[in-house]
């Protein structure tokens, strides 16, 4: 869910990185990476308010029923729902600020491809993030390794 919310966040980022500027066109996807923030604290219990489900599956909102119908919880608990919901929207948006200012040159690239094709499948674009050098931290002999007698996460 985490990576789903980053890559909503990724065009907004971009735009902010790269024109210093801010659009209306990233706002479905905002609304998206909230929505799944809000499912992750409300209803999957993912979130520093513990494993419990504050709101569930609903249905459909017919007219007038948002404002009849009270919330089953305080006025405070809200507050820490909003707030746990920013957290995770903030994590995510400044982890994939720092993912495209790392790899600033392959988002050029791919621009560049785009404003030429305009549509690039995701297998084209493998092959082209494939052509563009790793930066140097990525290297494999710089990357560490997990030595055999130490303990694994995954035991």
């Amino acid at each position: 869910m985490l990576e789903e919310i980053r890559v909503l966040l990724a065009g907004r980022a971009a735009e902010q990185l790269v024109l210093d500027d801010i659009s209306t066109g990233a706002s479905n996807d905002i609304e998206r990476a909230s929505k799944i923030a809000r499912s992750m604290v409300t209803s999957y219990g993912m979130s520093a308010l513990g494993p419990i489900a504050l709101e569930g599956g609903q249905g459909e909102v017919f007219l007038g029923r948002d404002f009849t119908q009270s919330k089953p919880f305080s006025e405070k608990l809200t507050a820490e729902i909003d707030s746990e919901i920013m957290k995770i929207i903030d994590s995510c948006y400044r982890e994939t600020l720092a993912l495209l200012e790392e790899h600033m040159e392959k988002l050029h690239e791919i621009a560049a491809i785009l404003l030429e094709k305009e549509k690039v499948d995701g297998d084209e674009f493998e092959a082209i993030f494939k052509t563009i050098p790793a930066p140097e931290k990525e290297r494999p002999e710089e990357t560490e390794e997990v030595k055999p007698d130490e303990p694994s996460l995954d035991a």
